[in-house]
């Protein structure tokens, strides 16, 4: 299976390389494509992959003073976060020889205005508002200015925090541009309550904020456990939890979404990983115990698993499974792990002779940079960290 991964790993990096990015952003544009080479120099060492990367964060950089930027806003996504966690992970990693640390400081101070008011205004998102910048700060090394903007911003969530008796939860405004519904919660990683969480629980220890993270995080885990659904095999109903629910009625939405950006598995992953940092045995044993749970779950239906895809295809689930074994040490969640790049390796054969990727080459989250990723942790034997920009 090693093998033809890594052929495809060969085919993929040749499409990957031979467009031009639609913007510079981290998530689908030119940053992304930086972040890709640099990983792929990390296993083949290739002089060229290396000097193709440093001349296209040169033109990032260059372009934030053009007359036509390609970076858009704050966001982690499209903006300064993602620009200012690419800077900061090639420079502690010596990729880069120049200092950044003045650009960064800059940069570092519009962040937190911008995350200050987007919290605010409930803009909350992981990938488009303030959680994505505080995601970035939570991985700088430790120093005065970036501990203290850590800590306004925990309190700026503190303070937003929906404090019901069956727990808390964060509205996210960037929803409900796709919605029209301001009564709406969601519980997914990649805009909702499980992401928000992830967050927190990466500041968890080492913030002087640590009391009020954690009762977030206690909390916030409450109000997920409150929500918890049966499932019915009979009707084909296999999700645990919700994906949305509408506020103060008894409306909610549970597809059986298996993914990296909805679903049981972006549950099991805060449990697990809370249960860890918290000593909480019996949120160890849920986290387990639903995670077996997903592990039998396997076609379309029970899945909605249609393509290779990072974001809510077959790659993000065997990642996250990876990140799961990985932290536990659970075999089951290995088996897991294997079965889904067996099946991302399988899909992508037949989503790349489909052309579905044409377009989508340098989308970390729908397109071919998400893939390679999840192949490079795969045939390396050398563990690689880029998943820790997805909160895995």
């Amino acid at each position: 299976m090693k093998r033809k991964a890594q052929e495809q790993l060969e085919e993929i990096h040749k499409r990957i390389i031979a467009v031009e990015s639609i913007n510079d952003s981290f998530l689908k544009g030119k940053l992304s494509l930086i972040f890709y080479l640099y990983h792929q120099f990390q296993l083949t060492h290739t002089t060229n992959t290396k000097t193709h990367a440093l001349q296209l964060l040169k033109e990032v950089v260059e372009g934030l003073e053009g007359a036509h930027p390609r970076l858009y806003g704050a966001s982690f996504a499209h903006g300064g976060a993602g620009m200012a966690y690419t800077l900061n992970y090639l420079q502690e990693r010596k990729f880069i020889s120049f200092q950044v640390k003045r650009e960064l400081a800059i940069l570092d101070k519009y962040l937190l205005d911008m995350a200050v008011t987007q919290i605010e205004e409930g803009g909350i998102d992981f990938l488009q508002g303030g959680l994505g910048i505080l995601h970035y700060f939570s991985q700088r090394t430790p120093e005065d200015t970036v501990t203290n903007y850590q800590d306004i911003l925990v309190e700026k969530l503190y303070q937003q925090a929906e404090k019901q008796h069956e727990g808390w939860w964060w509205t996210n405004s960037y929803s409900y541009i796709k919605t029209n519904e301001r009564q709406y919660i969601d519980f997914g990683l990649s805009h909702g309550q499980s992401g928000i969480l992830l967050v927190l629980l990466n500041l968890l220890g080492r913030s002087s904020k640590n009391c009020m993270i954690e009762e977030m995080v206690t909390q916030g885990i409450r109000f997920i456990k409150k929500h918890k659904i049966d499932i019915d095999a009979i009707n084909e109903d296999y999700s645990f939890f919700p994906l949305i629910i509408k506020r103060n009625t008894n409306e909610f939405s549970a597809p059986n979404r298996l993914a990296w950006c909805y679903g049981d598995l972006n549950q099991v992953l805060v449990f697990s990983r809370a249960g860890k940092l918290l000593h909480d045995k019996p949120l160890t044993e849920l986290a387990y115990l639903i995670g077996l749970h997903t592990l039998m779950r396997k076609d379309i239906n029970s899945t909605l698993i249609k393509d290779a895809g990072f974001c809510h295809g077959s790659a993000g689930v065997a990642q996250s499974y990876k990140n799961l074994f990985e932290a536990t040490g659970n075999l089951h969640f290995q088996e897991g792990y294997h079965y889904w790049i067996g099946q991302t390796i399988e899909m992508l054969d037949r989503d790349l002779g489909a052309g579905h990727y044409e377009g989508k080459e340098h989308d970390l989250l729908e397109g071919l940079v998400g893939v390679a990723f999840t192949l490079m942790s795969f045939v390396s034997a050398q563990r690689l960290d880029w998943s820790a920009a997805l909160l895995l």
